[in-house]
């Protein structure tokens, strides 16, 4: 399991996973929820996905407080029973021919329902926290790269607090207000 703040990279890294390991993706987002009545199918086709695989299988469950939260509508009680049983019949799809890892994320463990937990379904918790100084400063690197006139020193030091995904939107607003100001010089408006 995956946990930290909106925008830290934890998506980011599943994927990252799954491509360096060269391994089939499946991605179990909470819009399935729409769907509750066809779950139990839906499982049971990604159950078979990784029994009938030839190449590792990551199952990336995405906002899992979503599927399994806190506090419980009894509307929902069957349904984590359901979740919980998924998450079992993978683990136990493991073996030599079928490799799979299961990934979940949330944002908080403290949003996750007990009975998750108490399951003992999670092997490792992994906690991703806001980029410090030293990994903002890669994240711009790698981003804006080293053609640029940019100083990356300043945008470090007035970025504290930022998430990965808040970088990258700082990025592509100043890139799309550059673009707005040379297409304004051109036509002769000046905002």
């Amino acid at each position: 399991m995956i946990y930290g703040p909106a925008g830290s990279g934890k998506s980011s890294l599943v994927y990252a996973i799954a491509n360096e390991t060269r391994a089939k993706y499946v991605l179990v987002a909470p819009y399935l929820l729409a769907q509750r009545e066809m779950l139990q199918e839906i499982f049971s086709k990604i159950l078979e996905i990784v029994k009938n695989s030839k190449e590792p299988v990551v199952i990336h469950i995405e906002d899992i407080d979503r599927f399994v939260p806190k506090q419980e509508f009894s509307f929902e009680r069957g349904f984590t029973n359901i979740f919980i049983k998924f998450i079992k019949d993978i683990e136990s799809c493991w073996n030599s021919k079928s490799r799979v890892v299961l990934i979940a994320e949330t944002r908080s463990k403290e949003s996750l329902n007990k009975i998750l937990i108490e399951s003992g379904i999670f092997k490792e918790e992994i906690e991703i926290d806001i980029p410090n100084e030293g990994v903002r400063r890669k994240i711009l690197e790698k981003r804006l790269g080293n053609d640029t006139n940019v100083d990356i020193d300043r945008i470090v030091r007035m970025t504290h607090g930022f998430s990965g995904e808040d970088l990258i939107t700082l990025i592509n607003k100043a890139i799309i207000n550059s673009i707005k100001r040379s297409i304004d010089k051109k036509c002769g408006v000046y905002i």
